[in-house]
């Protein structure tokens, strides 16, 4: 339906023919269809389209689970990104995905860390990263994690913040949410297992993941 779709953006935007600029998130092949769409039918027009990516930084304590939490929501994508690390941060490419994450280094608690943390990602953001994921392990959370939160909403409030506990085992999932509530203000909190844990109890079966996808990627 790329045709008719551009029609309707045509009919609607491009008043004039004052000219259009659509910006496409999405896999790269499925961008090159879409432009040679415009070629062959939208010649005459000024329809122009631009290839952007979705960014995710992720961030969190050494330990928090930041690594695995990307890596298993890459593979339930189908995707194979490589990453490429310049020390500070990890970055998952492919440029067949429409999503490039970031992987801030774990921080070591200590007001120079986070605030290297948080010039890092202020660094991503300047550079279109429009999701930020926050990782907890616990729901014991520092006072400097709360500062780095709410430097993002603060300073950053195009970006969505989503706050993962990545390893609930028990039902405190609300204790974070509400907390959270009271020091940054309202945020998202998905409680997930992004891998099979062995545990006391048994082996726990992964979940959170497609919430998580469906949260930053399909505005669910």
């Amino acid at each position: 339906h790329a045709v008719e779709i551009l029609q309707i953006i045509n009919d609607i935007y491009n008043i004039g023919n004052r000219g259009v600029d659509i910006y496409f998130e999405g896999a790269k092949r499925d961008f090159d269809f879409l432009c040679c769409a415009i070629n062959e039918n939208f010649e005459e027009y000024t329809l122009s389209c631009l290839h952007q990516k979705t960014g995710v930084a992720v961030a969190g304590k050494i330990g928090s689970g930041k690594t695995i939490l990307i890596e298993e929501i890459i593979k339930a994508q189908g995707e194979k990104h490589q990453f490429f690390d310049d020390g500070n941060i990890t970055e998952y490419r492919d440029p067949e995905s429409a999503v490039t994450w970031y992987e801030i280094r774990g921080i070591d608690l200590g007001k120079e860390n986070v605030e290297a943390a948080i010039k890092k990602f202020d660094q991503l953001a300047k550079n279109g990263v429009t999701n930020f994921i926050y990782c907890f392990r616990t729901i014991k959370i520092e006072d400097l994690e709360e500062q780095f939160i709410r430097h993002v909403r603060e300073k950053s409030p195009g970006v969505k913040i989503l706050i993962v506990h990545t390893l609930c085992l028990e039902d405190d999932a609300d204790i974070l949410l509400q907390h959270l509530k009271e020091t940054v203000g309202e945020v998202k909190v998905i409680p997930t297992l992004a891998k099979e844990f062995k545990s006391r109890e048994g082996i726990l079966s992964p979940y959170g993941l497609d919430e998580i996808i469906q949260y930053l990627f399909e505005g669910k």
